[in-house]
Order: C-alpha cells, then sequence, then structure tokens
C-alpha cells in the first residue's frame, strides 16, 4: 500500500514539474502573411459599386492573395444575396418594402451559373452581395481565414 502511495505521489510530482515547464517555453510565435479577397477588381473588406459593375464581375473567381501576390487555394466560403422585396399585408392590403435573403455555402469559384443568372436578371441599386467565411489553404496544406468581401450595390 505504501508502494502504490509513494509511486503515484511521484507521478503526480512529474506530471506537476513536466506541466511547470512546459508553461516557461515561450511558444514560437509564428507571424502568417496578410490576406486580401477579391473579386475581379474589386478588393477590400466592405466596397460599393453600382449596378452595372457588379453584374459585370459577379462571374469572376474569388480569389485570396498574400502580399507577396501569392495566391491561395479556396476550399469553402458562404454567399449570401440581400435582395430588394416587397410584402403585402393580407388586412390592409397596403404594400412595404422588405428584405429577402439568399445564402448557400460553396467550394468552388465561381459561383455557379444559377446564382450568377439570378443575380445579373435581379439586382438592383440598394442590394448586397457578401462573401464570407471564406477558409483557404496554402502550399504546404494549412488551412486558415481569408477576409471576408461585402459588396454594396448603388
Amino acid at each position: 500500500m505504501i508502494l502504490v502511495k509513494k509511486t503515484l505521489l511521484f507521478f503526480v510530482l512529474i506530471c506537476t514539474l513536466t506541466s511547470i515547464n512546459a508553461q516557461k517555453t515561450p511558444a514560437k510565435k509564428i507571424k502568417l502573411p496578410k490576406l486580401t479577397t477579391s473579386l475581379a477588381n474589386v478588393s477590400d473588406s466592405v466596397v460599393t459599386i453600382n449596378v452595372e459593375q457588379a453584374k459585370s464581375i459577379i462571374g469572376n473567381s474569388l480569389k485570396v492573395m498574400d502580399d507577396k501576390m501569392k495566391q491561395y487555394k479556396i476550399l469553402y466560403y458562404d454567399f449570401l444575396y440581400k435582395r430588394n422585396a416587397v410584402k403585402e399585408d393580407e388586412k390592409t392590403g397596403k404594400i412595404s418594402a422588405t428584405t429577402t435573403l439568399a445564402e448557400d455555402h460553396f467550394s468552388i469559384s465561381p459561383l455557379p451559373a444559377l446564382w450568377t443568372n439570378i443575380i445579373k436578371e435581379q439586382l438592383k441599386s440598394g442590394e448586397e452581395l457578401y462573401f464570407f467565411d471564406i477558409i483557404v489553404q496554402d502550399d504546404k496544406g494549412a488551412a486558415r481565414y481569408a477576409p471576408n468581401l461585402k459588396i454594396l450595390i448603388q
């Protein structure tokens, strides 16, 4: 019984010392390059463009590059199309403005033809195109988040 207690005490002491030594060793900091997300010539976190510009770029590939212009492979992203709509009050018959959201996640870029065709047909001033939760992979296989891109239509 005494031998078991001594062994257990020794084991706890070793674990404690290992934990203390691990805390004293500073972690090596990795400096990740700054990433930029772009769609054609539009790259910023939030940008405002007109309807015709948006229609001309929506079929382009989403790109993520670092500050050395190295392109990253896109693994996943969410896309949201916030569009203007109208609704009718069933009791009064009054029509009022509202918005609707169309959102999906993708692993390919550009957006599928169905999405780009609908956007090109329906896009109006005051709407938004939003690429977010973008996950990219570098040439070593490491994945990380890229900046979101929100396009406001004027």
